[in-house]
């Protein structure tokens, strides 16, 4: 016959016995009995049961733990990202600045400079620049010394004199090359390092060259009209040269344009 076991307790009970000897639950042989084997069953189902939910409570806990760590992980690397690039704009705000900065100071410098060289003539043009009294007054620009920057070349007048002179700039001031008496009413040519003035009026033509010899300007007579007997017999001597622009004493415009 198979031992019985309290239904209660789970002592194991003495065969006959009405009530369990450890606990004193009375029992019968009815349902409140059962085999070890049922018993160890019973064990069995509540140690699956228990493990089942540590499983389950695991899983739960993991996916809650896992999900909070997703989002923070995500936030740090959000807040990281945010730092990365505010520090990268920061550094191309800064070169940005530092370009800005620097560009303003050349064109500060330029500014100065291209300042230096238009003063001494814009100065030269308002000493010149008589008001009601510039007829027969003109200049024009042209670069003989080869320095890059032009020369300015003035019809001007002294008194009753017209003079024709060359200024150059120098140190932020002007500097004069050449001076001297030869009319108005004149035309100008350029070439090679050299500028031809023309005076050509009732049959008389006259061609000087100017030109550059140890730093100096020189002038030359390359050309001269023969006693003709009548108008009619007068030929005026053609030049191959282009023509230069000559411009009155109020127009600053060509000095504006120096860079």
């Amino acid at each position: 016959m198979a031992n019985k076991y309290c239904s209660k307790c789970g002592a194991e009970m003495p065969e006959g016995a009405m009530f369990c000897t450890k606990c004193g639950k009375p029992f019968d042989e009815g349902p409140a009995i059962q085999s070890k084997r049922e018993h160890k069953v019973n064990k069995k189902t509540v140690y699956a049961l228990l493990g089942t939910l540590g499983v389950l409570f695991l899983v739960v806990f993991g996916a809650m733990f896992y999900s909070e760590y997703s989002e923070a992980r995500e936030e740090r690397l959000a807040r990281e990202k945010f730092v990365a690039d505010s520090l990268e704009q920061v550094r191309k705000d800064s070169i940005k600045l530092a370009e800005q900065k620097e560009q303003a100071l050349k064109d500060s410098i330029e500014n100065a400079r291209i300042l230096s060289l238009q003063k001494p003539y814009l100065n030269l043009l308002d000493k010149y620049n008589v008001e009601d009294d510039n007829w027969g007054k003109l200049y024009f620009l042209y670069d003989i010394t080869g320095d890059g920057l032009p020369e300015i070349w003035m019809n001007i007048k002294e008194g009753e004199d017209f003079k024709f002179c060359v200024y150059s700039c120098q140190n932020g001031e002007s500097k004069l090359l050449f001076k001297e008496d030869l009319g108005f009413n004149n035309s100008f040519y350029y070439g090679d390092n050299y500028v031809l003035m023309e005076y050509a009026h009732m049959g008389f033509q006259v061609i000087n060259k100017f030109y550059l010899s140890n730093n100096v300007i020189k002038k030359k007579k390359i050309y001269e009209t023969e006693e003709a007997e009548s108008m009619n017999d007068v030929e005026y001597k053609e030049i191959e040269e282009p023509s230069i622009t000559t411009y009155e004493l109020t127009d600053k415009n060509p000095i504006y344009e120096i860079k």
